[in-house]
């Protein structure tokens, strides 16, 4: 039997029958409706996305039970211990009761669960006091118990819990065994609900417990975070002490960190949950709507709050002292050594009309970010996953596209190179599509660095003009490098204008050209570009302009640097670049012999159905 037949037959076929949990590769759970399939227990261990199965059944009902031990914190490796430690406490308990069940190392690697599956339908009810009785009799507190509640509305879901062999998830389904309801509810009726451990207040949710992101999740358990505060219900620095203004500040916190708005209704409703206080939905979703208010101007009281100019002289003064900041390489290094590069929470623009070179600078910064070890996300909006694989196998291998087929030893090598520094990402042209996919990157595969092309496709909502998602992308994209301290690097669009020359080229004469390079005007939604960019780029590609073609070197790239905000700008400009069509890559001409930087940089596309 096979590893998939077996999560089918064992946990999928036990779980509810109308809905799955899915969660697209650098997206996040929600619930599908839809009949639980073998194909879907496939593509969760081939990697392709990560399959959830919810508990309930109709009436209230469920055929397994999870305990579930978490570590909580990845660098607390005393509480790793322990929860190893009280895991084999909780399988030592299942065993004394001669309970047949499956231990599972989690995904993250250092949490755990235990699966006990039933022969027939119990009560939500009885199979959370049999695992209460488990909790007791091995004294662990620090536990949650799928079905995470007795009963369910009938219009929810419930919550989930990830399928086992995802990520660094190992365990052995092959000798599982379902052990007799009977038996499960005879042991579920000695629980004594006065003497159990009470799990900790503290507990910090896992993915496992819902619908609620990593992303999201990681900022609710970040040590001394201000939203991580608000989470444990601390007051400091509100007039309003009371639980409903601890709520509301943390929905502000949430709707500024861009997390979706369903996930800062649930974040919510489970922080009333833990204050004793359930709130109606209505309510919540009064909360949720005030804290949006918050977030677009309409007040700032909440989470208001100032440091005073010598706190935060000893904190920036060593690094002004130390003169050195951390820059992310555009790939070029005459240009790099021009500009240094972008910074953390720094947003730039690379601008050109088609095929002037711009996906090729982006893509080289890229590999080059990747080939130093950060991890780098190319977000293509135009181009598809082949093309731009395609572009990374001309780049190791200098043929163009039309000669892999008679090269297939070389592409082979070229494929052979690579490694998983750089991520690709197809996505929709939608604002939100985008944000969510590099949050999601940046906090499930470390990346630093990220490229999005191009701008002008990007729509912030349907009834939105171009010029209005421009300036909506250009707010979001800068708060978004500030917020997860990475750099962002858009290419844009030139107007067709810009490929007309203003002057003419005197006979003869010299071609000053400054006077050929595109300014603001030129650039689709410059305004907007330029008031939040830190850095513009702006290229032209002589051999495509009628009036330049013949002044310049076959193979030139003129490149100008309109706006470097906070760094230097050294040297001549416009630099004059060279482009290798054939390798789409860009270089100085003093790099007499150049090969291409042997990074082992694999790329690593990923998609989903739901972005």
């Amino acid at each position: 039997m096979t590893v998939a037949q077996q999560l089918f037959d064992l946990i999928v076929s036990r779980g509810r029958q109308d809905a799955i949990a899915a969660e697209p590769l650098g997206s996040h759970f929600r619930p599908v409706k839809c009949k639980p399939a073998m194909e879907h227990c496939e593509k969760h261990i081939a990697g392709l996305g990560s399959i959830g199965v919810y508990f309930h059944l109709p009436g209230n009902m469920c055929r397994m039970v999870c305990i579930d031990v978490d570590a909580h914190d990845e660098n607390n490796q005393q509480r790793i211990t322990e929860a190893k430690e009280e895991c084999s406490g909780l399988s030592g308990a299942l065993d004394d009761l001669e309970i047949e069940h499956v231990v599972e190392t989690s995904q993250s690697g250092q949490g755990h669960h235990l699966w006990v599956f039933f022969d027939s339908e119990l009560p939500c009810k009885t199979a959370r006091n049999f695992a209460r009785y488990v909790l007791q009799q091995a004294n662990v507190s620090h536990a949650e118990i799928y079905p995470r509640s007795d009963t369910l509305d009938a219009e929810q879901v419930g919550s989930l819990v990830r399928l086992p062999f995802w990520n660094k998830s190992t365990c052995d389904l092959s000798q599982a065994v379902p052990v007799e309801a009977s038996e499960i509810a005879q042991i579920a009726s000695q629980y004594k609900e006065d003497s159990v451990v009470q799990v900790s207040e503290n507990v910090v949710l896992q993915p496992s417990q819902g619908s609620l992101s990593d992303y999201t999740l990681k900022m609710l358990e970040e040590d001394g975070s201000y939203i991580h505060s608000r989470w444990n219900g601390a007051t400091d620095g509100l007039s309003d002490k009371s639980g409903s203004a601890v709520a509301l500040s943390l929905a502000d916190a949430l709707v500024r960190a861009y997390v979706p708005t369903e996930e800062i209704r649930m974040a919510v409703r489970m922080l009333c949950e833990r204050q004793g206080k359930p709130r109606r939905d209505a309510w919540i979703n009064g909360t949720v709507a005030k804290a949006y208010g918050y977030a677009r101007g309409t007040s700032d009281e909440v989470t208001m709050s100032a440091t005073d100019l010598k706190s935060l002289a000893k904190e920036c003064v060593p690094g002004l002292l130390d003169g050195t900041r951390m820059h992310y390489g555009l790939g070029i290094p005459t240009l790099n050594a021009c500009i240094d590069g972008l910074a953390p929470k720094q947003l730039g623009f690379i601008c050109a009309r088609p095929g002037n070179g711009k996906t090729a600078l982006g893509w080289q910064a890229c590999i080059e970010n990747a080939g130093e070890g950060t991890p780098a996300l190319f977000v293509s909006c135009e181009m598809t996953r082949e093309e731009l694989v395609g572009r990374a196998v001309q780049y190791l291998t200098g043929l163009d596209v039309d000669q892999f087929h008679d090269n297939p030893e070389k592409v082979m090598q070229a494929a052979a190179k690579m490694n998983d520094r750089v991520y690709i990402r197809e996505c929709k042209p939608r604002l939100k599509n985008v944000i969510d996919v590099i949050k999601n990157h940046v906090i499930t595969k470390g990346v630093r660095f990220v490229v999005v092309d191009y701008i002008q496709l990007i729509r912030s909502h349907d009834r939105a003009s171009k010029l209005e998602s421009i300036e909506a992308s250009c707010e979001e994209f800068k708060d978004l490098c500030k917020m997860l301290d990475i750099a962002i690097l858009c290419l844009a669009q030139l107007s067709r204008s810009a490929d007309a020359s203003r002057l003419e080229v005197p006979k003869g004469g010299q071609v000053d050209l400054n006077r050929f390079m595109p300014t603001y005007a030129d650039i689709k939604g410059g305004g907007a570009i330029e008031e939040s960019a830190d850095l513009v780029i702006t290229q032209v590609l002589p051999e495509k302009h009628p009036l330049l073609q013949h002044h310049t070197r076959k193979g030139s790239l003129l490149v100008n640097c309109l706006k470097r905000r906070g760094g230097p700008v050294r040297g001549d400009w416009p630099m004059d670049l060279w482009f290798d069509m054939s390798q789409q890559k860009i270089k100085s001409w003093d790099e007499h012999a150049f090969n291409a930087p042997d990074s082992g940089v694999q790329f690593s596309a990923s998609f989903d159905d739901f972005c």
